[in-house]
């Protein structure tokens, strides 16, 4: 016989057990509505991607790619959740120079990350039209649409791998990086 015990009843704290927050919303820091934002939108994707996998008998191409995409959007999401807890939404004078540091980390590899699931999702709709469209002609529009995509893509990537000037292409406070604007605005796709 254990020396623990099972209690006969289980008693339930009124603010919904002894989890803590997972942040604190106030007018210095609003990284909790991004992080509540980002799973919500994780567990519809979640849902989504178990309905569509659900209704197939086997897995398909675009299957594949768009299943890949969820599982770098979970990744994504894991990479905000962190960017959050060292300062997305937050001011930047108020972190620390570690926290800053890590903060700076986990958006670069993010933004990075965004766009390859943008790839991944609009391969995954292009491979989906290609089999349900019977024309020729259409069909060469979508692999030149698909090789397009692929170009932005890559240059997308490359613009932010180098944004900022090596070593530290990730410190986007530095004075030595590119118009960050301009390069949301032409990778925005």
């Amino acid at each position: 016989m254990s020396s623990h015990s099972i209690p006969s009843t289980l008693n339930f704290h009124s603010n919904g057990g002894t989890y803590p927050p997972h942040g604190i919303i106030t007018p210095s820091d609003h990284g909790p509505i991004v992080v509540v934002t980002t799973w919500v939108m994780m567990c519809l994707t979640s849902l989504t991607l178990m309905a569509r996998l659900g209704t197939r008998r086997s897995l398909s191409k675009d299957n594949l790619i768009i299943t890949l995409a969820a599982l770098l959007a979970i990744a994504h999401g894991v990479l905000i959740h962190i960017a959050a807890d060292f300062g997305l939404g937050r001011h930047r004078i108020a972190l620390s120079a570690s926290h800053l540091e890590i903060y700076s980390k986990a958006r670069y590899t993010s933004q990075i990350l965004e766009i390859v699931i943008l790839c991944l999702a609009k391969s995954s709709l292009l491979v989906v039209f290609m089999h349900l469209t019977p024309s020729r002609p259409a069909i060469m529009g979508l692999r030149l649409l698909a090789v397009s995509l692929l170009f932005w893509g890559l240059a997308a990537v490359f613009a932010l791998l180098f944004q900022c000037q090596r070593p530290d292409t990730w410190d986007l406070t530095s004075s030595r990086c590119q118009n960050q604007v301009r390069d949301a605005y032409s990778s925005n796709g």
